[in-house]
């Protein structure tokens, strides 16, 4: 197993704030701890080193950029005329980003033709569970579980912006995201919390049904008598 940060950071839902329904999909915010590599893409797409997964040959201590936290949504977007570095696309939805030195923040992202290849893993805790979408240019992968080691939602290889859907993420997470072959960079996960009372909820619905069953049978057992 390669090395991971463990700051376990509040999450919240901007959907619960403010009484908004539990229906309702907002931006996953909070603090989140950020571990950032980088090497070469190998000028490859189908390179192990441009694959967004816990695999990946990059993720190790001697191509680590740094280590610290994010505060703020994770509605990151730096477009094709943006600035390409690392400090630009984490305060790209107004966050803050701490523990970098001012080298790192000044780095490339990520170049043309697959030259040179940035892998994000970032860690938080979901309180309770959720459903969601994660936008997403490049590739990602969605962890939970012990150890992050079961895998919610993958799409590992590099691609224009695209959606993908996850459910039931619980607790301590991991999302590793790469970027590779310049800008755009993409990183949006909504999510829409699960409330804990809905299983309660429907179990009591069917105690009141047993009741209504139980008066019936007595009344028409009462009525033949």
């Amino acid at each position: 197993m390669f090395s991971k940060i463990a700051i376990g950071g509040a999450v919240t839902l901007a959907a619960i704030v403010g009484g908004t329904s539990f229906s309702s999909a907002a931006t996953l915010t909070g603090t989140f701890g950020v571990t950032i590599y980088q090497g070469p893409g190998n000028g490859d797409i189908n390179n192990a080193n441009n694959q967004a997964q816990q695999g990946n040959p990059l993720i190790t201590s001697a191509d680590e950029l740094g280590t610290g936290s994010y505060t703020g949504g994770l509605d990151l977007n730096e477009g094709s005329s943006g600035t390409n570095t690392i400090g630009a696309f984490f305060a790209s939805d107004g966050g803050s980003l701490t523990g970098f030195s001012s080298g790192v923040l000044a780095t490339e992202l990520s170049t043309a033709n697959f030259v040179t290849t940035t892998v994000m893993v970032i860690t938080g805790n979901i309180s309770g569970s959720a459903d969601g979408t994660i936008n997403h240019d490049d590739g990602m992968s969605l962890y939970d579980g012990a150890n992050y080691a079961n895998l919610v939602a993958g799409s590992p290889s590099p691609t224009v912006d695209i959606p993908t859907s996850f459910s039931g993420l619980s607790g301590p997470f991991e999302l590793i995201y790469v970027e590779a072959n310049g800008l755009p960079a993409v990183l949006n996960v909504s999510a829409t919390p699960l409330p804990a009372a809905l299983p309660l909820f429907a179990g009591g619905l069917g105690l009141f049904g047993f009741v209504a069953r139980r008066r019936k049978q007595k009344s028409a057992a009462l009525a033949t008598a």
